[in-house]
């Protein structure tokens, strides 16, 4: 796997002294990846999202409902396709915990078409991969680009 994009972990600002209580968190990478840069029209997309905690703690992470990840694909800054979108998920606290040293991830496939179900053709699309309740873990969206031809 690529790994082309990360996200950032919720470090203190410069003069500002860490917070005990999110020390374990500045320990956390978000990345996301695709098993290749360029694809042939209609080639599946292949993405994983992968969180690790590189720090000397369980970290836990508390997301809204069953789902803990999302992917996103942009065109121009259009939405074109959303993992989520039409799928259930159980309105139910969920709690994901990350032991020191361990990496989690996420994998799906995009076929490249619409929320519609229509080809998406040939460009370029930045795909978006978050970690639900990872905003509040200091950890933002993971991106990165890719191109259909």
């Amino acid at each position: 796997m690529l790994l082309l994009g990360c996200g950032t972990s919720g470090l203190p600002k410069e003069g500002q002294p860490p917070d005990p209580a999110r020390a374990g968190l500045a320990a956390l990478r978000l990345e996301l990846g695709a098993d290749r840069t360029v694809y042939a029209t209609g080639e599946p997309v292949r993405l994983t999202l992968a969180v690790t905690n590189a720090g000397p703690a369980p970290v836990t992470f508390t997301a809204p409902s069953s789902q803990l990840y999302d992917f996103t694909v942009l065109k121009a800054g259009t939405e074109v396709w959303r993992w989520s979108a039409g799928r259930m998920f159980l309105t139910v606290l969920t709690d994901l915990t990350i032991q020191p040293g361990e990496t989690r991830a996420f994998t799906e496939a995009w076929d490249q078409r619409d929320q519609e179900g229509r080809p998406a053709g040939p460009g370029e699309y930045v795909i978006v991969g978050i970690l639900i309740g990872g905003e509040r873990a200091g950890l933002g969206p993971a991106r990165l680009s890719i191109t259909i031809r």
